[in-house]
């Protein structure tokens, strides 16, 4: 027991009753709940108007409500109180102990039940009043009235403030109560039940519930088992929505209010629930405006980084072309180098295509020789299979015939129980006990007389012989006899073993088939084969299998006008029986051996089941070895590839990067190079003519000294030299510019040509690698498929095989049921 009331050694106050009950209904409750539990009674006919919510907020676990709109109380899990204020949600003054349950009267009053099971009134301003008693639950009807429930009754609480007054006592304890307008109160005990006080009475409602709200229009809510809301319609509850709930309470227009399990508030009324605040477009533009200018402004300041950068750059590249003249050579080394690593990379690529052709030959090779091994599998398999259905269709036929012989057997058997059957009839009818004249007397083993008691019982305790202890003895045409008492009854052997004598006629159960006993007594065999017996007790009864002792009887006849027939022995009777018991010994050795037999095939058949069984698992286990030693070695292959790729993706990759860089190089600086170059001709242009110019102020001036000393010819001859020397020197020049343009023209050609080639290269050797990429993955996936097809194959025959041999034992032993079961019924017939 949980509160342990028989114990005075052990006081406790009523407040930590309720705080223990409390503990206790939640477990009881729980526990019905979680039973199996037939659903709520619902009423028939049209559908019930379902619910429609609107939200409330929340978390809310208990709720309670007054008049609409209005006096709309909730608890939460933390004890808190809050009041609607028709707007939001108000924090409440919370009460000693944390609120639990709440209350409202129709005008307005409030009332909780702490954790502990206090009672406190709302006096307005915030505060709380502590009413008297402990209680579980309270419900609030007009004027201040109210009933409460608690582990040791039900209250009513007047609101002339008198106290707490006792109920009529409902069945079980109540947990939940709510009060109607006319103040009866509807509760629900701790299994569940509904009951409704009426007068003094308490009357139960169908059904089952979590928690009850009556409302003061009339309307009755209860949450169901499956917490779900139903309405009482006045026999019945309809279902009014299927959304999970807590608690239920209703206001005094019949509006309905909840909580969920999720400790959501709910309600059916109308009412305005404040709507979301409204973002200020206005301002959430201007935010996006500031946020746009200001990425515009960072792009902005990005381009002109980017065009400072760029400048920046090309003043450097401007500076470095000059430089490059004098980097010229290293830059022809750097052609010459990638030349030699181009045909270094050629010749990997060679080697790595020659290493994955024979690759692939091998695991050709390795492919044909798993094929070939899982087909040689196959092939052995499919053997065993067929020697297997070889060795059940003759175990059939077998059976079959044994089947065929044995109906047989059962067949010459029947024959012969029948003619030894008739002829048992024939001797048996020539050996009746027949009285002509006068009454018998049957006497027991222990002496006692059978006795035919007047309420028709019979039994075998009499010392001596009266009236009652006479039959009147009637011989019938197949040798049967029926006994009639002193009282105008027959002696009957009832199916159950007993035997009475209380039958007004005879029938099949009122007749007996005598047997002559060696001793000279008589036994008496019941239409449902069983013997008379005389039991030591005195009683007289009809169930035993085989003749002893006590179901031997001493018949005397008072005229002893017994007929010589009647002293008879009956040996053909006695032949009878014994054939019969030797052909029954025959049926039972041969439905032994046929058993041992069927339990010997279904014990050889397991065995090759077993056989085919574990051969099945091995060859699987084999062929799983060679598909997991495959995919390791083709992994290692996969692996060892990858990796040489990788090697060769990062050198092609490096030289890539290398060649790119000098074919950068080598392109930015052809412009600048021309440029270099111009620059240079034209300086040692300019030199050279500076030098020339000197030379011919110089020869100029000794001409003209000379020309003092020479005649007219003489200065004519030495112009013209003149003149042909700075021709020669002009052509001198141009020459030499002409040719530093074409070396430079034909460098920057040949360096274009290296780069393209290099890239032809590059691309070859990408294309080559993604087509053996390609090859190597479709080979993987068709080998996967093709050893994913043998396996499937391989366990679906095995599947075949063990499903064949299952259907073949089944019906060799359904036959070999059958062919028991039909000899039985044919010896139980005979």
């Amino acid at each position: 027991m949980i509160f342990e009331l028989n114990k005075p050694s052990r006081p406790r106050s009523l407040q930590a009753m309720v705080a223990l009950y409390r503990r206790y209904v939640v477990k009881r409750l729980r526990a019905v709940w979680a039973a199996p539990i037939v659903g709520l009674l619902l009423a028939a006919g049209a559908q019930a108007q379902q619910l429609t919510w609107t939200e409330m907020g929340g978390p809310a676990v208990d709720i309670g409500v007054g008049s609409i709109y209005g006096n709309l109380w909730v608890t939460d899990a933390g004890g808190n109180i809050y009041n609607w204020t028709g707007a939001k949600w108000a924090k409440k003054a919370q009460v000693p102990g944390g609120a639990s349950r709440v209350t409202v009267a129709p005008q307005g009053g409030a009332k909780v039940v702490t954790m502990t099971g206090a009672v406190y009134s709302y006096g307005g301003n915030n505060n709380w009043n502590l009413d008297p008693g402990n209680m579980t639950d309270v419900g609030m009807g007009a004027y201040g009235n109210a009933v409460g429930v608690n582990p040791t009754g039900i209250y009513r609480l007047y609101g002339n403030g008198v106290g707490w007054t006792p109920m009529p006592q409902a069945p079980g304890v109540a947990v939940r109560v709510s009060l109607d307008p006319k103040g009866n109160p509807w509760i629900i005990n701790s299994t569940g039940a509904i009951y409704l006080l009426t007068g003094s009475t308490w009357v139960q409602k169908p059904a089952a519930a979590k928690d009850v709200a009556a409302c003061h229009n009339g309307d009755v809510y209860i949450i169901g088992l499956d917490s779900l809301p139903y309405k009482w319609n006045g026999s019945a509850w309809d279902k009014k929505s299927d959304t999970a709930l807590l608690n239920i309470a209703c206001d005094s227009q019949g509006n309905v209010y909840a909580t969920t399990t999720s400790q959501v508030i709910l309600t059916s009324a109308s009412i305005a629930v404040p709507a979301p605040v409204a973002v200020d477009k206005a301002a959430a533009d201007k935010i996006a405006a500031d946020k746009a200018a200001a990425d515009k402004a960072a792009a902005d300041k990005a381009a002109a980084d980017k065009i400072a950068a760029d400048k920046v750059a090309a003043d450097i590249a401007a500076a470095a072309a000059i430089k490059a003249t004098a980097e010229k050579a290293a830059a022809e080394k750097a052609a010459a180098d990638k030349v030699a690593a181009e045909k270094a990379a050629a010749d990997k690529a060679t080697a790595e295509r020659v290493a994955a052709a024979k690759a692939a030959a091998d695991k050709a090779a390795a492919d044909k020789v798993v094929a070939d091994k899982l087909a040689a599998e196959k092939a052995a398999a499919d053997r065993a299979a067929a020697e297997k259905a070889a060795a059940d269709k003759a175990a059939a036929d077998k059976a079959a015939a044994d089947k065929a012989a044995a109906d047989k057997a059962a067949a010459d058997k029947a024959a012969a129980d029948k003619a030894a059957a008739d002829k048992a009839a024939a001797d048996k009818a020539a050996s009746v006990v027949t009285v002509t004249n006068g009454q018998v007397t049957l006497q027991g083993v222990h002496g006692k007389f059978v006795v035919a008691e007047p309420n028709g019982t019979a039994a075998v305790n009499r010392d001596a012989v009266g009236p009652w202890e006479k039959f009147a003895m009637q011989t019938h045409p197949d040798g049967s006899v029926s006994f009639k008492s002193a009282h105008g009854k027959y002696i009957v052997a009832e199916s159950d073993g007993r035997v009475n004598a209380n039958r007004d006629a005879i029938g099949p159960w009122e007749k007996f088939a005598v047997t002559r006993n060696a001793n000279g007594t008589l036994s008496f065999k019941s239409a449902h084969g069983k013997y008379m017996v005389a039991e030591p007790d005195g009683r007289l009864n009809a169930n035993r299998d085989a003749i002893g002792p006590w179901e031997g009887f001493k018949l005397t006849s008072e005229s002893l006008a017994v007929t010589s027939t009647a002293l008879a022995p009956v040996p053909a009777a006695d032949k009878a029986a014994a054939d019969k018991a030797a052909a029954d010994k025959v049926i039972a050795d041969k439905l032994a051996a046929e058993k041992a037999a069927a339990a010997k095939a279904a014990a050889d058949k397991a065995a090759a089941d077993k056989v085919v069984a574990d051969k099945a698992a091995a060859d699987k286990a084999a062929a799983d070895k060679v598909v997991a030693d495959k995919a390791a070695a083709d992994k290692a292959v996969a692996d060892k590839a990858a990796a040489d790729k990788a090697v060769a993706d990062k050198v092609v990759a490096d030289k890539a990067a290398a060649d790119k860089a000098a074919a950068d190089k080598i392109a930015s600086m052809t412009a600048t190079e021309k440029l270099a170059a111009a620059k240079l001709v034209a300086a040692q242009a300019k030199v050279e003519k500076k030098a020339a110019d000197t030379d011919v102020k110089t020869a100029t001036k000794t001409l003209a000294t000379d020309n003092n000393k020479k005649t007219g010819a003489d200065v004519t001859a030495d112009k013209k030299a003149a003149d042909a020397e700075k021709v020669a020197a002009a052509k001198v020049v141009a020459g030499r510019e002409a040719v530093e343009k074409a070396e430079a023209d034909a460098a920057v050609v040949e360096a274009k040509k290296l780069v393209d080639a290099e890239k032809a290269a590059a691309k070859k050797v990408t294309d080559a690698e993604k087509a053996a990429k390609a090859a190597a993955t479709k080979a993987s996936a068709a080998e996967k498929a093709a050893a994913a097809k043998i396996v499937a194959d391989e366990k679906a025959a095995a599947k075949k095989v063990a499903d064949e041999a299952k259907a073949a034992a089944k019906k060799v032993a359904d036959e070999a049921k059958a062919a028991a079961a039909a000899e039985k019924a044919a010896a139980a017939k005979n």
